[in-house]
């Protein structure tokens, strides 16, 4: 069994923690993310590439330890949205300008909003809308659910086929 999350608002470690302490012993191994997803296919794609990460704290370590980061839209070659509850108009401009510059652009997830206690706050699709609305360009690669990449990761780490596999979700979406 593997848990896959599009959040990348803590370490795979840190999720693993959490769900143990819920009665569910988890290694952090057994947590796919999307910020795990993001990295292995920058390493994969563009290794050692400059990145430019509007996001939070986990992110950025598990990115600074394959690439360099940097806020310099001159240097950056891949800027990278993702849920930031820090995200203000600084990070905006970096990014903006570093897209006007020719750099990739990339996020870990796109959902919309992200369910808290009592309601939602907005998630990764803000700065996505952010970054696309000013620069006019589109997020080219989503690594998140449903993206085929996260799926690829977990089906790695399970070493089974999809045929498989079963796939439980943490969202009920009405189908109609």
């Amino acid at each position: 069994m593997v848990f896959v999350s599009n959040k990348p608002l803590q370490s795979r470690t840190d999720y693993a923690a959490k769900l143990t302490r819920l009665g569910v012993p988890t290694q952090p191994d057994d947590v796919i993310n999307s910020s795990l997803v993001l990295t292995r296919y920058l390493g994969r794609e563009m290794p050692g590439a400059t990145v430019f990460a509007i996001g939070e704290p986990s992110l950025l370590e598990e990115l600074a330890a394959g690439f360099r980061l940097s806020e310099d839209p001159d240097e950056i070659e891949v800027v990278i949205a993702s849920f930031d509850r820090t995200f203000d108009y600084r990070k905006l401009n970096i990014g903006f300008q570093a897209l006007r510059r020719g750099a990739r652009f990339f996020a870990t997830n796109a959902d919309a909003t992200c369910p808290i206690a009592g309601g939602e706050i907005p998630d990764a699709a803000a700065v996505i809308g952010a970054l696309e609305g000013c620069s006019k360009r589109k997020v080219e690669l989503v690594v998140g659910k449903p993206s085929p990449l996260i799926v690829e990761v977990a089906l790695e780490r399970l070493g089974l086929p999809a045929g498989e596999c079963l796939m439980v979700g943490d969202r009920w979406k009405p189908t109609s």
